[in-house]
């Protein structure tokens, strides 16, 4: 019985050990806080890139789905990767690819890479609930000048005055929605301007 307790509380311990490494956990700099990324978030992990002009806040980014991750690295089901970079004149220059691999059953899926962190800008999660919620609000407010301006004009003047609240009320509504923040970024270094909160993994 000792003994089937015992295998029972190792093989707990090492499940919850691989939990603990396979996430992706940041703790604010300076501070006992911490934020656990779990499995199948969304990220844009931003890191230095050579530029021309210094005085660029430049990056190359990749985007993809979070597999896996340990101090050091993470996983990542890739979409995108990106790149900004200045060159001597005044302008900047970003060169984006998508990634999509199709196999034999002609579905498709995006390489998984393993990228190392050591020298990471910072992370940045997308909320994709607060997506949605964004283009619901882009929806509401096409919805809305629309109203105004085909549909409400073909009203009596009492019946328009409803139909402008109506309009307007929708527009606003939209318009919050549509500036919902649907991401949140982790400073791992300090950007150019300054003032920002930095996490470390």
């Amino acid at each position: 019985m000792r003994m089937k307790i015992l295998n029972l509380f190792i093989i707990l311990f090492l499940f919850n050990s691989q939990i603990g490494v396979a996430q992706l956990t940041l703790q604010k700099v300076n501070s006992s806080r911490m934020k656990v990324i779990p499995l199948g978030s969304e990220l844009t992990i931003k890191f230095p890139t050579k530029t021309a002009r210094k005085d660029c806040d430049c990056f190359q980014s990749y985007t993809g789905v979070l597999k896996y991750a340990t101090k050091d690295s993470v996983t990542m089901e890739l979409m995108a990767e990106e790149r900004l970079f200045a060159q001597d004149t005044d302008f900047f220059k970003t060169i984006r690819t998508d990634y999509a691999i199709s196999n034999e059953k002609n579905t498709y899926r995006n390489p998984t890479v393993t990228i190392p962190l050591k020298v990471a800008l910072s992370i940045e999660k997308s909320h994709l609930g607060m997506r949605d919620a964004n283009n619901a609000g882009g929806v509401l407010i096409v919805l809305a000048i629309i109203n105004q301006l085909l549909v409400s004009p073909l009203y009596d003047a009492e019946s328009r005055k409803t139909s402008d609240k109506i309009s307007y009320g929708t527009f606003g509504f939209g318009l919050i929605l549509a500036l919902l923040p649907n991401h949140k970024t982790y400073h791992i270094q300090q950007p150019k301007e300054g003032g920002k909160s930095l996490w470390q993994f």
